[in-house]
């Protein structure tokens, strides 16, 4: 099992918590109908991400949305155009929200902004790619190892969602925030 850093737990705790926080502020509630259907899986697959991606803490989330497109790509398979198209917008109103919170500082803020702007067109571009990867017979596994890897992934995942509930992050969650967080570590599933 892959062992996953105390550093690496607390982003993807905290995380999980300003999500379930996001879909009640003003910054969500600028999001149109469809950004908003899919933004609980648009940020629980980016948290998720930070499982293969090896990124260390300087300039962590700009190194993160940077690396989003290619994880995607090797993860998204079945998710629809308006998915990634709504991936800019949402992480946008997502990052507003933090430096609303104060999580993160107004020059990372920026930073996080121009590196969402320099992807928004290859987020939107996955959708196709993935469809000609997909006509083009390149997505093709050993479903052994795959199964196996990502078993240990979904096992990871499960120590974690335990951890999670077992912190002062979830006693602190409403009834209803308790539920979108299952919603969401249900989503970490999905990206495999």
């Amino acid at each position: 099992n892959k062992d996953v850093p105390d550093e690496v737990i607390n982003v993807i705790e905290s995380s999980s918590f300003m999500i379930t926080l996001f879909t009640d502020s003003d910054e969500f509630n600028v999001l149109n109908d469809i950004e908003k259907e899919n933004a609980q899986t648009v940020l629980g697959d980016l948290v998720a991400s930070i499982f293969v991606s090896n990124i260390d803490n300087e300039n962590f989330y700009p190194k993160l949305i940077a690396t989003f497109h290619d994880i995607l790509l090797a993860l998204k398979r079945d998710e629809t155009k308006e998915y990634f198209t709504s991936i800019a917008p949402v992480l946008e109103a997502f990052f507003n929200f933090l430096l609303f919170k104060e999580v993160i500082d107004k020059n990372e803020h920026i930073s996080i902004l121009d590196t969402i702007s320099q992807h928004k067109d290859s987020f939107e571009a996955t959708f196709d790619q993935i469809a000609n990867l997909e006509n083009e017979d390149e997505f093709e596994e050993d479903e052994e190892e795959y199964d196996e890897e990502h078993e240990e992934f979904l096992d990871s995942l499960d120590e974690l969602y335990i951890e999670f509930k077992d912190s002062e992050y979830y006693d602190v969650l409403s009834p209803e925030h308790k539920k979108l967080s299952e919603d969401i570590i249900f989503n970490f599933a999905d990206i495999i």
